[in-house]
């Protein structure tokens, strides 16, 4: 992608410190100052989607030719934009999938060449002078230049010379005569179409490399398509693809039908992005190897198959007869699905099987053994990497070894063997298959080490065996010292990164002088020093069987690495010299046993005519047999039928005698059923009066119970009567005293008025007596009669107003 210009070569103007400098967006060399690329258009197909339980959807499914059709489509933008007008006919040549430029002088534009259309020029010459090798000078360059087109417009880039030369060498480089490698050269889904369409139109490669690339989804089911109809493709790498669920089941499904595509890789590179082609996908990989006759090897390490999706392929996997290669590393199997796949694995014909990186167990590797020991499993190499097998899994596992006769090879690095699991996992070295055994990166210790050297003594099928990553001392490389002085089977020991010291060290370099098939010794990251490097260079020179020998990452000076070096070196050049000396003398030793050859065949032949002579007699015998065997079918036949009668009659007679039988008891069951029933009905009935008794007395001790509470409820009810009458009876005397002091205090008040009045009157009468004359009668004399006559009458009224009240009171 284009890069933003720092802010030191842009005008001082167009500098803005406070704000954050904006990214450059990449552009396409075809379709530069435009709108990114459109969808690829495809037409709308019925997909089985796994998961669905069988339904079928309508989906968006890209072809080749729809892939094909969108590159076309921006390459004729691209004429268009640049001649200042259409494209002209006259300068291309027409293909029946893409329009490719043609090889004339007619494409020199007659003004002045733009930038993309010089591009463009560029890659039409190159194509007259693509140098490559084996297949590669068979391609056509038109449609590998369609793939380098497709690509840049996947990646949205411009489509620079130098990109075309770095495409083309790297394609040369990583491809053979008979693989097309298109490792990590960024493809994608339209470069996937362009690549499925070249194999289709050119199928003259065997293999095919597109690991490291972003097919995905899309990519993926183009190339699908392509499988479908290539026939001379037996090999296709697809690492690191992010192919997911979809992808996935369009690939399964084609390889149904495939009938020439040997090995398939959908595992990870390094550092690249995982396929996830998941559990979903299990059951059309149950499918594909129910169906498929051609696949020997599959990978499909890291893509979370689970313990779900493990279910599904060992069915599948049990049932097929042709798949000698399986890699399950990194699924997520555990124990489960370990357990399921170690019962397929019976019935299969696996060879090599990698499950590391699994989370197996004890439970898991219990069952692996189990299946080991069975005789039945015709596995070669078994990878058990980064698991967790412990003590009780190691013991089980080498009885399984020491039983085995087919396994070569067995991968245990970074597990959990300690020392004591090392110990009881030794007696599997008794096994006479296994030449090849990992355990580095656990924690054997010397003690693991001394257990596996005594009885690796004795053994001489094992050739390989590294031990690096251990812990392993001087105790340990001791016994592993004395293990070499009498093994006559290790080619290749590693000891790397361990804590040997010099008394080990020592002891290991003398060891060289009498062993004489060690080829191949690795003692990096040890605690070596001068005198260990003194002993090994008179070891080597005492042995000039060893080849290789690492002693890096050790405290021994220069002079004894420079001598150990030296004799290294002195050793691999006698080695590869005297190729042809054993060479020739293995052929004298095969001349010297030609007449034991032919003593020996003529042996075979003698005990090939026995054996014909046996065989014939056989037949005979055979025919013989046949014909007693017929004629003993046609009696046995004959028995049965005289069988058949007997059992019918005795079948008829034992019915007629049950149902005799079945009569005279319906009787006896009558009679009894009748004397049951009554007895029954006179307990029942009894059983009933003494329940009816005691119902009644019941009821009568309830009756009694109420008729307590009622007579104590009325006596305290009229307890509650009588005192309301007596408390009714004292407010009523409290209300008759209230009324007649009532009726004192408005007499009282009365008085107080007519005394008032009088008064009034009397002072009235003092002032007219004072102002009126001598002998007139004073004003107001009958007025003032009129009160004290008033006041005289109410003398009376207290008594009056207690008559009234008396009479007003209610009886009692």
């Amino acid at each position: 992608p284009a890069r933003a210009r720092p802010a030191s070569a842009r005008p001082a103007s167009a500098k803005q410190p406070n704000r954050p400098q904006a990214r450059v967006r990449p552009t396409s060399a075809f379709i530069a100052g435009r709108a990114p690329p459109r969808a690829i258009h495809s037409p709308t197909k019925q997909v089985q989607v796994p998961g669905g339980q069988g339904k079928v959807h309508q989906k968006e499914v890209k072809t080749i030719a729809s892939a094909l059709r969108e590159i076309r489509l921006h390459e004729r933008k691209l004429f268009a934009s640049e001649g200042g007008g259409s494209r002209p006919t006259s300068a291309v040549s027409r293909s029946p999938a893409v329009f490719v430029p043609a090889r004339s002088a007619a494409i020199t534009p007659r003004r002045p060449q733009s930038p993309r259309r010089e591009i463009i020029k560029t890659l039409q010459v190159a194509k007259m002078g693509l140098e490559s090798g084996g297949k590669l000078e068979a391609l056509d360059e038109d449609r590998l230049m369609r793939v380098f087109r497709a690509k840049c417009l996947d990646l949205r880039l411009k489509a620079t010379e130098e990109r075309r030369e770095r495409f083309m060498e790297l394609v040369r480089k990583n491809s053979s005569e008979s693989t097309l490698s298109l490792r990590e050269t960024g493809l994608g889904a339209l470069a996937g179409a362009a690549v499925a369409s070249l194999l289709i139109e050119q199928p003259i490669f065997q293999g095919l490399d597109l690991g490291g690339n972003g097919l995905k989804d899309e990519g993926m089911t183009v190339l699908a398509e392509m499988l479908k109809q290539d026939t001379a493709l037996f090999s296709l790498d697809l690492k690191s693809n992010d192919i997911g669920v979809e992808g996935g089941a369009a690939l399964f499904n084609s390889l149904k039908g495939n009938v020439t595509l040997t090995e398939l890789d959908l595992g990870i590179l390094s550092g690249g992005n995982r396929n996830r082609v998941g559990s979903k996908v299990a059951g059309v990989m149950k499918d594909m190897l129910l169906c498929n006759s051609a696949l020997t090897s599959l990978s499909l390490y890291g893509n979370g198959l689970g313990v779900e999706g493990s279910a599904e392929f060992a069915s599948g996997l049990e049932q097929n007869t042709v798949l000698k290669s399986l890699d399950l590393g990194l699924n997520g199997l555990k124990d489960d699905g370990t357990w399921t796949l170690a019962g397929a694995l019976e019935r299969a014909a696996l060879e090599t099987l990698n499950l590391a990186n699994n989370g197996i167990g004890t439970k898991g590797v219990k069952r692996i053994a189990q299946v080991l020991s069975s005789g039945k499993l015709l596995l070669q190499s078994l990878d058990l990497s980064s698991n967790k097998v412990t003590e009780k899994a190691a013991s089980v596992l080498g009885d399984a070894l020491a039983q085995n006769s087919l396994l070569q090879t067995l991968h245990l690095d970074r597990n959990e063997i300690t020392q004591e699991a090392c110990v009881a996992f030794s007696h599997g070295m008794l096994s006479r298959s296994l030449s090849v055994l990992t355990l580095s990166v656990n924690g054997i210790r010397d003690g693991g080490a001394g257990a596996l050297a005594k009885v690796l003594r004795r053994n001489t099928a094992l050739t390989r065996l590294d031990l690096s990553s251990n812990q392993i001392g001087d105790v340990g490389a001791t016994q592993v010292a004395n293990m070499l002085i009498h093994n006559s089977g290790i080619s290749t020991l590693s000891l790397a990164d361990n804590t040997v010291g010099d008394a080990g060290g020592v002891l290991l370099s003398n060891a060289l002088l009498q062993n004489e098939t060690l080829r191949s010794l690795n003692l990096r990251g040890n605690q070596l020093h001068d005198v260990t490097g003194s002993a090994m260079v008179a070891g080597l020179r005492g042995n000039t069987g060893l080849t290789e020998l690492d002693v890096s990452w050790n405290d021994i000076n220069y002079s004894n690495f420079r001598s150990i070096e030296k004799l290294i070196q002195e050793h691999a050049a006698a080695y590869r010299q005297g190729a042809v000396p054993r060479l020739k003398k293995e052929l004298q030793r095969l001349k010297k046993e030609e007449p034991k050859l032919a003593i020996r065949e003529a042996e075979l032949a003698e005990v090939s005519e026995e054996r014909d002579g046996y065989l014939a007699e056989c037949r005979k015998l055979q025919a013989d047999y046949d014909r007693t065997l017929v004629e003993e079918a046609q009696k046995l036949e004959e028995c049965e039928a005289a069988k058949a009668e007997a059992k019918a009659e005795y079948e008829q007679r034992s019915a007629e005698h049950k149902v005799v039988k079945e009569e005279f008891e319906a009787l006896e069951k009558g009679k009894g059923k009748e004397l049951a029933e009554q007895q029954k009905k006179t307990d029942r009935g009894a059983v009933d009066l003494g329940r009816m008794s005691s119902e009644i007395e019941g009821l009568e001790q309830e009756i009694a119970k109420v008729l307590e509470e009622q007579a104590e409820e009325e006596a305290q009810h009229e307890l509650q009567v009588a005192e309301l009458r007596q408390q009714c009876e004292e407010q009523e005397k409290i209300l008759i005293e209230l009324r007649q002091k009532h009726a004192e205090l408005d007499y009282l008040k009365e008085e107080a008025n007519i005394a008032a009045e009088a008064a009034a009157a009397e002072a009235e009468a003092k002032e007219a007596k004072a102002a009126a004359p001598i002998g007139s009668p004073p004003p107001g004399a009958g007025a003032a009669a009129k009160p004290a006559a008033a006041a005289a009458g109410s003398k009376n009224a207290p008594v009056l107003a207690g008559k009234a009240v008396a009479a007003a009171k209610p009886p009692a």
